[in-house]
């Protein structure tokens, strides 16, 4: 404290004969009009005395606040540590590159393609020759089970059912009377009143009269039947995809007549990598979609295996049935997608591109508020193809995972998560 007041008293000193200097250069050389040379020079060498005067002040003024700035600064010891201090700047990371921890379900899937069919469908067929009285359908109909589709004439049909029930009435007349005639001639036999040749011969007219009969009834009943198969009915409930027929044709029995298909349950003809064919079963299920339709997906469950591959591919047959009751699909439609062959639920995972590894063991890097984390991880089963990887430890659901790959990022770094 004392140099420095030491120091201030020396500067005002200097300050002081500065102004005495100066002033006696001002009064000790007056100027007048007699002597402008004089004047002149002497002015010259007054301004450069001058200068160097001030150079001289300017200087010891420097030193002066030099000495002060060492002298006031405070002296530095052993006992307070310097440290550099180097400003980080947040790194932004978008939302998009982060994965917020949650339970979630693995699946291993094997691709499947195919064709579609109805599960149920019927081609009709004539079961009696005969003219065509109408048809009823077109095709695009629906139909109800028991509709009339096409009416063949009966004109022919009733004819013969009619002839058949006459007959058989007079037959069965007939036999009542042989047997009526039967009981008599056997009680006159007994008492030996006619011989005996006569009750073989009634005996053998009522099994003629009854033989008759049933063969009689029996041409009725096929009559009858012939009659009901003149009149074609849909089988169930469907829709018609052909028709063959047309009103006035005269249709032979076992000619084509109606196409009809049940679109409510379906069938896929589908195809499975041989090399996984030992993994599908009856009863797994799949996700499929459909070329036109790529926004959609139906779900399938398999119905059989076919044990055999399809000669000169790699493919094994896999039939896989549909529920179309909202109509969506159509058979022949070519489908595609995944028969998911093994499954867990309720686990938590990430992609194997989160995951790093250094000499500690696997880790993931996590955000806790605005810094990188470190976090310690047990890995389990690799799923689909290894592309995902289960978490057994080290995660709790709603944790924040960075899932990209971004090599300047390091545990402790600030960054800023902004949307996108």
């Amino acid at each position: 404290m004392i140099g420095l007041m030491s120091i201030y008293s020396r500067n005002a000193a200097l300050r002081t004969a500065l102004g005495s200097h100066m002033q006696h250069q001002t009064q000790g050389h007056p100027l007048s009009s007699d002597q402008p040379y004089a004047s002149s020079i002497d002015g010259e060498g007054r301004k450069k005395k001058r200068g160097r005067v001030l150079l001289w002040a300017a200087g010891a003024l420097a030193l002066g606040v030099a000495t002060v700035m060492v002298i006031g600064a405070p002296a530095e010891t052993d006992d307070a540590p310097t440290s550099v201090v180097v400003d980080q700047h947040p790194m932004q990371l978008l939302s998009s590159e982060t994965v917020t921890v949650a339970p979630r379900s693995l699946q291993e899937t094997v691709r499947i393609v195919g064709s579609l069919s109805p599960l149920r469908q019927a081609k009709l067929t004539a079961r009696v020759s005969g003219p065509v009285d109408a048809v009823l359908v077109r095709p695009g109909d629906p139909v109800k089970q028991g509709d009339v589709l096409i009416q063949i004439n009966l004109r022919e049909f009733n004819l013969q059912l009619k002839q058949a029930e006459e007959t058989a009435r007079a037959t069965e007349a007939q036999l009542v009377l042989a047997k009526a005639t039967l009981d008599r001639t056997r009680t006159l036999v007994d008492r030996n009143i006619v011989p005996k040749a006569n009750l073989e011969r009634d005996e053998a007219n009522v099994e003629h009269l009854s033989a008759n009969l049933e063969a009689l009834r029996a041409q009725a009943e096929n009559t009858r039947i012939l009659l009901e198969n003149a009149t074609i009915v849909a089988p169930f409930d469907g829709i018609v995809a052909g028709r063959s027929v047309e009103p006035g044709q005269a249709l032979e029995a076992g000619a084509p007549t109606i196409h009809i298909v049940d679109l409510t349950q379906l069938e896929m003809n589908g195809a499975a990598p041989v090399q996984e064919s030992a993994r599908v079963r009856s009863g797994q299920t799949a996700v499929l979609s459909v070329d036109g339709d790529a926004e959609n997906t139906f779900t399938a469950v398999v119905d059989r295996v076919n044990p055999l591959a399809i000669e000169g591919s790699r493919q094994v047959p896999v039939y896989l049935s549909i529920d179309n009751s909202a109509g969506q699909l159509r058979g022949g439609m070519f489908a595609n997608g995944k028969l998911i062959v093994d499954q867990v639920d309720n686990v938590l995972a990430l992609e194997a591109s989160a995951i790093k590894r250094d000499d500690q063991g696997d880790f993931v890097l996590t955000l806790e508020g605005d810094k990188v984390t470190r976090t310690a991880v047990t890995t389990g089963r690799a799923w689909e193809n290894g592309r995902t990887v289960e978490i057994t430890s080290g995660l709790e659901p709603g944790m924040v995972v960075i899932a990209a790959s971004l090599q300047e990022l390091r545990p402790g770094a600030p960054v800023v998560l902004v949307r996108g």
